[in-house]
């Protein structure tokens, strides 16, 4: 029963994190993708901890909350780079 709940909840997150990227797409700034994309990553990952579920969900994926890492540092990236393009020209 673990593992069918272990397969659900992890096939539910990458479902989760391909309706979020296709939902982002519809934006046609940069800019906003990425916000829009940080900010729920950030929710997501934040809903797993609060929940408890962040244990659960690494027994069968182990590097789920450092993915979710990588995906935050990564948008925080990108919207740092516009902001510098928009903001700071000439850097």
């Amino acid at each position: 029963m673990l593992v069918i709940c272990l397969y659900s909840t992890e096939k539910v997150l990458v479902q989760l994190n391909l309706t979020l990227v296709g939902k982002s797409d519809l934006y046609s700034d940069i800019y906003l993708r990425a916000v829009f994309r940080l900010n729920n990553n950030h929710y997501v990952l934040k809903a797993l901890q609060r929940a408890g579920l962040l244990d659960l969900v690494q027994l069968s994926e182990p590097d789920c909350e450092e993915s979710y890492h990588d995906m935050i540092r990564e948008h925080k990236k990108a919207y740092l780079q516009r902001c510098v393009e928009q903001f700071c020209p000439s850097a």
